[in-house]
């Protein structure tokens, strides 16, 4: 009997970039990869945590300021080294390898699209909220709509190109 994938499972493979079904021992690499990433971010954020709760805290001008900078630098260095690992053991055990028949091409390029320009606006979303909560931008300015287009075409289109260039094409078996 197959086992039914959880709900945090199918995101990891939607995030992955993996498509169809695991084999157990594929199974046991994503989740052993999604472990060890966690750990290899959460483990040191801790340590960056409480340097930036120890500068915070020191009599020193700009210090809230000193100590969002080490909190905001400390998390995309951890993410980038987690995303570095993930990209790196997806290659290793060529997990990202989507196999699929002739006849069946177009409608996964085309899935694979409406996916990435799904993430893409989620992305643009998301880092134009942000920016804009950050700088106290107005919602309704032009920078504001030229940043949120940015930011969704440049995550949709790398996204894309990134998961269509792992389509391998298998015989028919008619």
């Amino acid at each position: 009997m197959e086992k039914k994938n959880s709900l945090f499972f199918r995101y990891m493979k939607y995030w992955y970039g993996i498509y169809g079904p695991l084999d157990e021992y594929k199974r046991s690499e994503v989740e052993r990869i999604g472990n060890n990433a966690f750990f290899i971010v959460s483990l040191p954020m801790n340590f960056v945590m409480i340097l930036a709760i120890v500068v915070s805290n020191l009599q020193i001008a700009y210090k809230t300021t000193l100590a969002y900078i080490i909190m905001l630098f400390g998390w995309f260095i951890l993410e980038l080294t987690a995303d570095s690992y993930i990209l790196h053991q997806l290659k290793k055990f060529k997990l990202q390898i989507y196999e699929v028949e002739n006849s069946q091409v177009k409608n996964v390029k085309k899935k694979i699209w409406t996916t990435s320009w799904i993430s893409g606006l989620f992305f643009g979303v998301l880092m134009t909220a942000v920016s804009n909560v950050i700088t106290h931008q107005d919602l309704t300015s032009f920078y504001t709509l030229f940043e949120f287009l940015l930011l969704t075409a440049v995550m949709a289109l790398a996204n894309g190109f990134e998961r269509t260039r792992h389509i391998k094409l298998v015989e028919d078996e008619d």
